[in-house]
C-alpha cells in the first residue's frame, strides 16, 4: 500500500494517523511534513521505520504500536522536540539506536511488551523523563545503571516481569533524591 498522490503536499497537516493500513514502510512523503506534531503508525505489516521519520523536526507524539518493526533508525535521535514516545507491543523489536538518548525534550517514553533484552546507556540522558515505562519486557536482562541520572523520573513501571531484575543501586539512590519516584512492583534484587 501506498500514501495517495499529493499527499506530500499537506504542508501544514499536525496529526497522521497511519495506524490499521497495510503499509509494510513509512513512506518517503512523511519526511516533508513539516509541522506534523504526532503521528501514530501500528500494524503487523510494518516492519521498515525508514530514515524518514528524523526528517519530522515539529513532531512532538510519535506513537509506534503492534507493528514488526524490529529497530528503530538512528535518525529517531533527530526528533529533538519530540516529548512522547510510545513503543507498547511491538513484538518484534529487539533494538533501540543509541541515539535514543539524543531525545532531550523527551518527558513520557512507554517500552513496554517487546523482547528488548537490553536498554541503551543513553537512556540516562533523557533527564526529562517522568514516567518510564518497561512494563511486560520479560526479555529484559537488566537496567542500565544510567536510570539514575533520570533525576525527574516520577515512575518506572516494571509490571509484568517474570523473574527477578536486578536494579542498579543508582537506581534506588534515585529515591533519596526523588521522593515521589515510585518503582512498580518493587520486588528485585539490588545489583552492585
Amino acid at each position: 500500500m501506498s500514501l495517495p498522490a499529493g499527499f506530500g503536499s499537506l504542508a501544514t497537516l499536525q496529526t497522521l494517523d497511519l495506524r490499521f493500513t497495510q503499509l509494510t514502510t513509512l513512506p518517503a512523503e512523511v519526511g516533508i511534513l513539516a509541522a506534523l506534531q504526532t503521528l501514530y503508525l501500528g500494524g503487523p505489516q510494518l516492519t521498515v521505520l525508514s530514515a524518514e521519520i528524523g526528517k519530522l523536526a515539529a513532531l512532538q507524539t510519535l506513537s509506534i504500536s503492534r507493528t514488526g518493526v524490529t529497530f528503530l533508525p538512528a535518525e529517531i535521535g533527530n526528533l529533538v522536540t519530540l516529548q512522547t514516545l510510545y513503543l507498547g507491543s511491538n513484538n518484534a523489536l529487539t533494538f533501540l539506536p543509541a541515539e535514543i538518548g539524543n531525545l532531550a525534550a523527551l518527558q513520557t517514553l512507554t517500552i513496554s511488551g517487546t523482547p528488548l533484552t537490553v536498554l541503551p546507556p543513553d537512556i540516562g540522558n533523557l533527564t526529562t523523563l517522568q514516567p518510564l515505562d518497561l512494563s511486560y519486557n520479560n526479555a529484559l536482562t537488566f537496567l542500565p545503571a544510567e536510570i539514575g541520572n533520570l533525576a525527574t523520573l516520577q515512575t518506572l513501571d516494571l509490571n509484568g516481569y517474570v523473574g527477578e531484575l536486578p536494579l542498579p543501586a543508582e537506581i534506588l539512590k534515585l529515591r533519596e533524591t526523588v521522593p515521589y519516584l515510585i518503582i512498580v512492583p518493587f520486588v528485585m534484587t539490588v545489583s552492585s
